[in-house]
């Protein structure tokens, strides 16, 4: 896992896990977002799920994406969640913002583009 953070708490998470098997978007859904979603609520204070799992594509590849606003020592962060799989990897992509940072910048844009410009295995 590679996490990337700024001075205010705002961050860029990569994960990567061998599966052992390939799973479709739709399977992804299915099994993994259920599990994601449980983790949230059980490691945060008041967790508002926005997206509990929609199959997304950005630049050509689908992902199941995922929303959630949450408390972290009284903060209110906002995270989007996209996953996929490419061969038996399980790619997992993080993004987390406060308030200040999302209305400071157009976050949805800001990250449309890094998950386009993804590259499994690079």
């Amino acid at each position: 896992m590679v996490f990337i953070v700024d001075p205010l708490g705002n961050n860029v998470g990569i994960t990567c896990e061998d599966l052992g098997m390939s799973l479709t978007p739709p399977l992804l859904m299915g099994m993994i977002a259920p599990m994601l979603e449980e983790q949230v609520k059980m490691v945060y204070d008041a967790v508002d799920v926005l997206d509990s799992g929609t199959i997304v594509t950005v630049g050509g590849r689908e992902f199941v994406h995922m929303g959630f606003v949450y408390h972290l020592s009284n903060v209110e962060m906002k995270a989007n969640v996209y996953f996929c799989c490419e061969g038996t990897s399980l790619y997992g992509l993080t993004f987390t913002a406060t308030p200040a940072a999302s209305s400071a910048l157009d976050m949805e844009a800001t990250i449309q583009e890094m998950v386009e410009s993804f590259v499994p295995g690079a």
